[in-house]
């Protein structure tokens, strides 16, 4: 029974086996047939290899063509460069390249199985052929249709060209970073010369960019790069690549970036970023947007770009990006930049630009503060021992929010910040398109401090509310984009949406306005026109001078953005103090202003219904209470602010409402009588003396009347010993009609003494 038993198991086994394997053969099959039926729709393009140095057609915002067009990337034969320069990529990215066809069949299935397990395509074992193809025929997503196409066409590509041709088209096609394609380009970026002279130690640098140019770009995560230089040298040592001495000669070198910041004596940067943007858009590399023969049509204006260039700055150590924008389009009109690919991808702390983003705007959205809100401006120590300083340890005791932005002080910018949380904070820039690192959790937050930063784009379209009433726009280079045939394949429609509500964008418009008249950007005060305004700098660590100056100013009709920041951050490099903000990036916006509305001036920006302008008196604000004016209220006692209508301040002062009387002391000696009192600034004071004669009054004169005054006042007075006499104090508020009287002090006849006597009566 039992054996029969088994003889069943076995034979439902078998069954259950055969099954799988025919599920497992037609699983294949199906795997085969779809792999050959995307391979199929791939067709490899010859001349999209042959375009790497095609040149791109852009036109400006008169539908001109451009004669300085960017041409492609300058091209380098392989023939010209060191060994060690080719095993530097060949090592870490393809070690078998000389020995596959195309494909390295253990790395895609060991990446298959990876992202199979992980749910993910995480892995795409591409080899130098298959990132070939990949940067001149395919776009980036991370499909795996995408990759069956660049699979088919690597091994195409191998039929075609040998490896010395597809290493060549490789190293002159792939991406660097700051708009750098190809291995010349970046080597004339990174290090000022070309190819053929790179060193082992700059080569390796380059290798280890392409891996994500972002994380390893040298210009801003030097820590990242190093260590990605290093592991690239030991993969080296190990392939027996190069020697022990080179190894340890080559890792124990800094990296030493030689980016050349003479550019900007023509159009460079701006064509670079159109190129970028246009990249984007398509999902194209740039040789495949030349390739195909596309027009890019920009808002590039010829006057302003040369304005930008006129108002470039001329220190050999800082580096520069300026920006022109159209409020209406917000296309950028104008760019100018001391680095010639990927200007508008460089990121940098901001500064103190960041306050009205990420503390002022929240916190006035969320009712937390109105720029006449009273703060608190003392050295101060928050929670993790954090005590920020204000520049030159200058603090003001209490300050409105609206004269805290202005003067940029660090101490409430920080407070307000605490208040807010700075998720809460995080959220909000994040609508207007502020990214963030996860390391970015500190109060440092509210000054700049970042451990990634922005660019100068995220910084103008973060602006954008304040000039849009609360609607974010984005900047950009590109109006249009026509294929060979002349069909439009992209137009710039202008999108906007809301990020604030239109209250905020005028109260910290109003307060970035009072940046040019009281703060650090009063170098655009007197102009006719409405301005808002807010600069930065970013000091060096133990040292007296800058890493970075910056100032973003508005009209209603452009935005204007000067970024100066030094290459490296070597004391010999850093800005000095005469190119901080409120003197070099505000007077080039100046200048820049003053041509750009030479014969006319842009419109004022019109309030908001939804914010009032509100009378306070001004004896309580300057105490630190915000209370409304009364009807008495002296104009010369009036502060006005303006405020959300949601937010007005109830309170009414009673300061030009009711009458305090003075308390009236005196001191006597001799022939004098020395008379004190405290009084108050809304109200007016007359010293009268009545001479008395047998209990008769003689005469009455007011011997001194005191108007606009506070705190103790004090007055002497020539008196007969002989003679009686009465002192008290006649007061009203100034806008009254009504005296009132306070205490009397007499001196009698009788009284007579030379003794030092000091009496009080309160009546």
């Amino acid at each position: 029974m039992k054996e029969l038993q088994k003889k069943k198991n076995h034979g439902v086994i078998k069954k259950v086996i055969f099954i799988c394997l025919i599920l497992m053969l037609a699983v294949f099959l199906i795997l085969v047939a779809l792999f050959f039926g995307i391979a199929s729709t791939a067709k490899l393009d010859t001349e999209l290899l042959n375009s790497i140095t095609s040149p791109i057609q852009i036109y400006d915002n008169k539908n001109e063509k451009l004669a300085e067009s960017l041409s492609g990337a300058p091209y380098v034969k392989v023939d010209d460069l060191n060994d060690y320069t080719l095993h530097a990529f060949i090592d870490v990215e393809d070690k078998t390249f000389f020995e596959h066809n195309g494909i390295n069949i253990k790395r895609i299935v060991k990446a298959f199985a990876t992202n199979v397990l992980s749910g993910d395509i995480e892995q795409g074992a591409s080899t130098i052929t298959q990132q070939l193809i990949k940067n001149t025929h395919l776009n980036n997503e991370k499909t795996y249709s995408r990759k069956i196409k660049e699979i088919s066409l690597a091994l195409e590509i191998e039929k075609q060209y040998d490896k010395k041709q597809i290493l060549e088209m490789y190293l002159n096609a792939i991406y660097f970073g700051n708009g750098c394609y190809g291995i010349e380009s970046a080597s004339n970026f990174y290090f000022n010369k070309p190819a053929k002279d790179l060193t082992l130690n700059e080569s390796t640098v380059l290798a280890g960019i392409i891996k994500s140019p972002s994380y390893y770009c040298p210009v801003n995560n030097i820590e990242n790069i190093t260590q990605r230089k290093n592991f690239i040298l030991d993969t080296m040592f190990e392939l027996k690549s190069i020697d022990e001495k080179s190894y340890l000669e080559a890792k124990s070198q800094e990296i030493q970036l030689h980016i050349d910041n003479t550019s900007n004596l023509n159009n460079q940067s701006y064509f670079s970023g159109a190129i970028d943007e246009a990249s984007s858009l398509l999902h194209l590399t740039p040789s495949q947007i030349a390739s195909k023969g596309y027009k890019i049509y920009t808002y590039f204006d010829k006057e302003s770009n040369v304005l930008l260039l006129k108002n470039s700055i001329n220190d050999t150590n800082a580096l520069h990006n300026s920006i022109i924008l159209d409020n209406d389009t917000y296309g950028i009109i104008a760019f100018n930049s001391s680095i010639k690919y990927g200007a508008t991808k460089i990121k940098r702390s901001p500064a103190s630009t960041i306050k009205p983003i990420l503390v002022y705007a929240p916190a006035v959205e969320k009712g937390l503060i109105q720029p006449a809100t009273i703060l608190n401006d003392n050295p101060t120590t928050f929670k993790e021992n954090y005590s920020p300083k204000n520049i030159n340890n200058v603090y003001y005791g209490k300050i409105s929010a609206s004269d805290a932005l202005a003067k940029s002080l660090n101490v409430p910018a920080v407070s307000i910040l605490d208040k807010l949380g700075i998720d809460e904070a995080k959220y909000f820039a994040g609508k207007l398109g502020i990214t963030f690192d996860e390391k970015d959790n500190g109060l440092s937050l509210a000054l700049g401090s970042m451990y990634n930063g922005i660019t100068i784009k995220d910084l103008v379209n973060a602006y954008s509310p304040f000039c849009s009433n609360g609607y974010m726009k984005n900047a950009t280079f590109i109006k249009e984009i026509k294929d060979a045939n002349g069909n439009t394949i992209y137009k710039h429609n202008v999108k906007k949406h809301k990020v604030m509500t239109e209250e905020t964008s005028y109260l910290v418009g109003d307060m970035l306005k009072n940046t040019t008249q009281n703060g650090t950007c009063q170098s655009l005060k007197n102009f006719n026109f409405d301005i808002r305004a807010k600069s930065g700098t970013n000091g060096a660590k133990n040292s007296n001078k800058n890493t970075d100056a910056l100032c973003i100013a508005q009209t209603t009709a452009h935005t204007v953005c000067i970024w100066y920041f030094s290459k490296d951050y070597k004391e010999e490099n850093l800005l000095e103090n005469t190119s901080v903000t409120g003197l070099s990036p505000t007077i080039r916006i100046k200048n820049i202003f003053a041509t750009l509305y030479k014969n006319h001036n842009p419109k004022n920006f019109d309030v908001c219904q939804g914010v009032e302008l509100v009378k306070l008196d001004k004896i309580d604000y300057e105490l630190g209470n915000i209370k409304l004016a009364s009807t008495n209220t002296p104009n010369h006692y009036v502060k006005q602010a303006y405020f959300n209508k949601k937010y007005i301040p109830k309170e009414i002062s009673s300061n030009f409402i009711h009458c305090i009387k003075p308390v009236l002391t005196y001191l006597q000696k001799e022939d004098e009588i020395n008379l004190k009192f405290i009084a108050r600034k809304n109200q007016i004071y007359e010293i009268v003396q009545e001479e008395y004669d047998d209990g008769k009054i003689v005469s009455s004169n007011v011997l001194h009347t005191y108007t606009d005054v506070e705190g103790l006042q004090d007055f002497t007075a020539k008196i007969d010993k002989k003679k009686s006499y009465k002192f008290y104090i006649n007061t009203k508020i100034i806008q009254s009609e009504k005296y009132e009287s306070s205490n009397v002090v007499e001196i009698k006849e009788e009284q007579k003494t030379t003794n030092f006597w000091l009496r009080k009566f309160i009546i």
